[in-house]
């Protein structure tokens, strides 16, 4: 089994140059009350909570829909932004008999029984642009305490940074709001490492016209994209090859991306009528975009492919599919049609994805415009993550206007199993003949997952609650003046993190330091206040962190999920130096 131990200094400084952005710790998690929110540590974040006996029964209804009836019990979160993001929050549990509502604020103002802050509402997700700083973030039970009850809570912001979220083993999931890049753009993308076991990118075909998420769903894939052009009926008038079927011909020499019996990614222009005998999965569209890391521009490039109408090389929502020089598969969609969605030319798309952005070696344009659709299982309610175009509003919450086609770019893999996260700081001071204690709690952004708790390091005498995670020692004159404790998490599916301390005891004269465990901890660092996917963390608090997921070693529990890709690109380096 590989464990990778992490540290982070006090200035943070190098882990910021390597993952891109900065890093978070623990924040109390809170009760939920107004006064005392539970604190959102990270994103993504999902927990799995009740509004039935929730602490807080202060807000009878919100600014932004003054008519509603939200008297119910209702449960507060709290984030921190470091910059602006759209901020998107979704609930789980409307079942019949419960009716939970989702509410995003500026701010925590409450005056006779009204959040005057509110800018975001719905039963079910709520979307808002939010800048930079403290927001908080209510689940309500509507019209009384009736129908209060469980929800599960799904939390993430995009801003003008990339984010990275693992999808399954061997996928993640990339996103960016460009604040000025030709203008505003929504950038989505997939990267699919299909030459790791199981993972799979699939040619899919409708049956007749349906949408990707439908196909998606039905098909049981972690994620996919729309592919190519299509004619009367969604009949494909590209290159669509499935499983090694040949269900559709180019109707000129144009460029396809495809994937061998083997999932080695390729680029290639196929003849009109012709088949691609390298090809198992494949999808046409055209035209090319990237030939050996280097972008074809100017109206003569796109000639060649057949491609000479102003209005399509122009500004457009686009779908690109690709790959790096690592082998890595990369599916993406660019917004459009929209103010703050400008949309790319063909010489933009070239450009951009070619850069050190995005990174391709080979790439290739997919039927873009209406049909420009990224849908990924679970991420939001309906599973679209982008904003197609056919919805004609500037940018719906319920990512309404996915457009049926002729089929799509599928992936599969086996599940990721995300390790559990600390919330909680520790104490990290002790006094010889005081009672200590320190509360662990941790969540799962799996949150069917059960945590429990052990110590693997600690003075003797400590112990821990392996159902709630707390902590008791009563230290003596004879305990050591200082100790390390690492306190470990896991899920019963064999993931786990480890929250490692140094612990201070005032009065303490023994000798030596904290009692091996199992192993003991491989470090106790100092911590920054920093942030990660632009959410504000902790203070100072003494702590490292260790990451074990079922065999393989992430850093996503404490530094976001940028590490685990830069990681699994850099082994791959290594072995295929080796």
């Amino acid at each position: 089994m590989r464990r990778l131990t992490t540290m982070i200094s006090t200035g943070g400084a190098l882990l910021g140059a390597l993952l891109g952005a900065e890093s978070t710790l623990w924040a109390a998690p809170g009760s939920g009350t107004f006064d005392d929110p539970v604190v959102v540590d990270a994103f993504p974040y999902v927990i799995a909570d009740t509004t039935d006996g929730a602490p807080s029964d202060v807000v009878d209804s919100y600014s932004c829909s003054p008519g509603t009836d939200e008297s119910g019990p209702e449960r507060v979160f709290a984030f921190t932004l470091a910059a602006p993001a759209k901020v998107t929050a979704w609930v789980q549990g409307d079942d019949g008999s419960v009716d939970i509502d989702v509410h995003l604020l500026d701010t925590a103002d409450v005056a006779g029984g009204v959040a005057t802050a509110c800018v975001a509402r719905a039963n079910v997700i709520a979307e808002a642009e939010m800048t930079a700083g403290e927001h908080f973030l209510v689940v309500d039970s509507f019209s009384g305490e009736a129908q209060a009850g469980p929800f599960v809570l799904h939390l993430e912001a995009i801003g003008d940074f990339w984010i990275e979220r693992p999808l399954a083993e061997g996928v993640t999931w990339r996103a960016r709001r460009f604040g000025d890049m030709n203008g505003s753009q929504i950038v989505h993308e997939l990267l699919v490492d299909t030459l790791l076991p199981e993972v799979e990118i699939r040619a899919i075909a409708s049956s007749g016209c349906q949408t990707v998420g439908t196909l998606g769903e039905a098909a049981g894939a972690v994620a996919g994209v729309n592919g190519g052009y299509f004619g009367s009926g969604c009949a494909p008038v590209s290159l669509l090859k499935a499983s090694g079927s040949l269900l559709g011909t180019n109707g000129f020499d144009r460029g396809a991306f495809g994937l061998t019996t083997e999932m080695a990614p390729m680029v290639e222009v196929v003849a009109s009528g012709q088949d691609w005998p390298a090809a198992h999965e494949a999808h046409g569209g055209g035209p090319t975009l990237v030939v050996a890391g280097v972008a074809y521009a100017g109206a003569a490039a796109w000639a060649v492919e057949g491609f000479t109408s102003g209005g399509f090389n122009g500004d457009n929502p686009r779908t690109f599919a690709g790959f790096d020089v690592d082998g890595v598969s990369h599916l993406g969609t660019v917004d459009g049609r929209r103010s703050n969605a400008a949309g790319m030319s063909l010489d933009e798309l070239a450009a951009f994805v070619a850069s050190a952005e995005i990174g391709l070696s080979e790439a290739v344009n997919l039927d873009g415009g209406g049909s420009t659709t990224m849908w990924i299982a679970g991420a939001t309610p309906n599973g679209v993550v982008n904003y197609p175009s056919d919805d004609q509003n500037q940018e719906v919450a319920t990512h309404p206007g996915s457009r049926a086609n002729s089929g799509g770019f599928f992936v599969f893999a086996p599940e990721y199993n995300h390790p559990p996260r600390f919330q909680t700081e520790p104490v990290t001071e002790a006094a010889a003949g005081s009672p200590y204690s320190y509360d662990a709690d941790a969540i799962d952004l799996d949150p069917g997952d059960v945590i429990s708790y052990a110590l693997l390091q600690a003075p003797a005498g400590m112990t821990i609650d392996g159902v709630t995670g707390e902590v008791s020692f009563a230290p003596t004159a004879t305990s050591p003046p200082s100790a390390t404790v690492t306190i470990e998490a896991a899920d019963d599916r064999g993931a786990a993190s480890d929250q490692t301390y140094t612990l201070s005891i005032e009065g303490g004269l023994g000798g030596g330091g904290g009692a091996g465990g199992m192993g003991g901890a491989e470090g106790g660092g100092g911590s920054g206040g920093a942030t990660v996917g632009g959410l504000t963390g902790a203070e100072d608090s003494g702590c490292g962190c260790r990451v074990t997921k079922g065999g393989t070693t992430g850093l996503g529990a404490l530094f976001g999920w940028v590490a685990l890709l830069w990681l699994a690109r850099r082994d791959r380096r290594n072995r295929r130096g080796a």
